[in-house]
């Protein structure tokens, strides 16, 4: 586990232990992979590409069981108590990031910085409509060297700020980007797809904004079939590589070189909101889905040997 790994702030960790129950062979239509049973106990999937896919099915999981952290993989639980200062006050969580000394916490309009131990260091950036200022913050991430970088939806633009405030410069944001994540010489950047707009889901860009790779959306809406409250993005970062899960899919992805490929697969039986299940209502109001009937992974974290969702 990499040291900004380590610092990951967990808060309010609903967790499912993945496991896997009887096997079957089956026609997987949102990732076009055929399911079929192995000696390991677990289903495995053949996708597209031919990659080996690890499935769990959580289908048959009816009930919450209570579970100590060891069990799930934590072996230490640290509570850092934040310094509390008129001007440093956390009034609501956005965000968590960190870099090797210190961890950022983002509302909608700053950022905080704190070091290890809870102590306040400065703020990033400022609310405004100046040049170095931003409006909202609509998602944050932390380069390798420690710099920041907010996006700006409405603006089209990420401000880049040092870690001590510093403002850096401006680059280009690529159309509709609602989250970005750093990682190694580039920064990824997904376009949720609301009302259908969006040709590209994934966008990468070098670090002066310029766009290296583009990767189209599969499964776009039209005007009358929309996901109301848009779709969460869940960007994963451990010493394998970085991980991505939208809201709307079975699908967890690995980001090697300038791809997405599938890595694993999550089955719910029927239970996920999908696009093919959005795509099946050709007339009549803007689709509405009754959140109680389905499951909804609002966030996804993968750490090392576990997948918490």
């Amino acid at each position: 586990m990499n040291k900004q790994t380590k610092k990951i702030l967990l808060i309010f960790i609903t967790t499912w232990i993945l496991a896997c129950t009887e096997s079957k062979t089956s026609k997987n239509s949102e990732t076009n992979s055929i399911l079929s049973t192995m000696n390991d106990g677990y289903i495995h999937a053949k996708s597209l590409n031919g990659n080996s896919l690890k499935v769990f099915d959580l289908s048959d999981l009816n009930k919450t069981t209570d579970v100590k952290a060891i069990d799930i993989g934590i072996e230490n639980i640290q509570y850092i108590p934040l310094e509390r200062r008129n001007d440093c006050l956390v009034a609501y969580i956005g965000k968590i990031a960190a870099d090797d000394n210190s961890f950022y916490i983002s509302s909608v309009y700053d950022i905080k910085r704190f070091d290890s131990k809870g102590k306040f260091i400065t703020k990033i950036g400022q609310r405004g409509r100046g040049p170095t200022e931003y409006p909202l913050i609509n998602d944050f991430s932390i380069s390798f060297d420690s710099n920041v970088y907010v996006l700006s939806r409405d603006l089209k633009k990420i401000f880049v700020y040092s870690n001590n405030d510093e403002f850096i410069k401006t680059i280009p944001a690529p159309n509709q980007v609602s989250d970005l994540c750093c990682y190694n010489d580039e920064i990824v950047c997904y376009s949720t797809d609301i009302d259908g707009a969006i040709d590209n889901s994934f966008q990468i860009i070098d670090y002066d904004g310029k766009i290296k790779k583009q990767i189209p959306n599969r499964y776009k809406f039209h005007d009358r079939i929309r996901y109301r409250r848009g779709q969460m993005i869940s960007f994963c970062e451990n010493s394998k590589g970085i991980f991505i899960k939208e809201q709307l899919s079975d699908t967890i992805f690995k980001l090697s070189g300038m791809n997405l490929n599938p890595k694993y697969v999550i089955v719910r039986g029927g239970k996920l909101i999908t696009r093919g299940l959005l795509s099946k209502v050709v007339s009549g109001p803007p689709l509405e889905i009754p959140q109680a009937n389905y499951i909804v992974d609002l966030r996804t974290i993968i750490l090392e040997d576990y997948i918490y969702l």
